[in-house]
């Protein structure tokens, strides 16, 4: 039902009314669950980070550049602490010694899928 809908009876304010929560409910749900994605990826990361093989690696330095890259252009709380936190880890990054070493459980990778998932605009984006 759009939004603008009224419709002409005793209860179409109401019905109205809650087409309008439910549509907030659900942006403010989707919200808060990229709010939580945004946080595991920030641990996958952060997991990641404190292995040297990780701060060596090209998977690792690529996710963190594709993700401040979009990062950058979202507004939000959350993004903008992950994005700091992103850029610091940059810094972190040392020389690369190999573009990828096929680990059993990668980090920069499962961030990455989380990110894909939440953010099926960032790989239009990206293109």
């Amino acid at each position: 039902m759009p939004l603008a809908l009224r419709i002409n009876s005793p209860w179409g304010n109401f019905r109205y009314a809650q087409t309008v929560r439910r549509h907030c409910h659900i942006k403010r749900k989707n919200s808060i669950a990229k709010e939580n994605q945004m946080t595991k990826i920030q641990w996958e990361l952060q997991k990641g980070m404190k292995l040297a093989k990780c701060r060596k690696c090209g998977c690792m330095k690529e996710t963190l550049e594709h993700l401040r890259t979009f990062l950058s252009s979202i507004q939000t709380e959350t993004s903008s602490d992950l994005l700091t936190n992103i850029q610091n880890m940059l810094k972190q990054m040392e020389p690369i010694k190999y573009s990828c070493l096929g680990c059993d459980y990668c980090f920069p990778a499962v961030a990455m899928n989380m990110f894909n998932q939440s953010f099926p605009e960032a790989t239009q984006h990206h293109r």
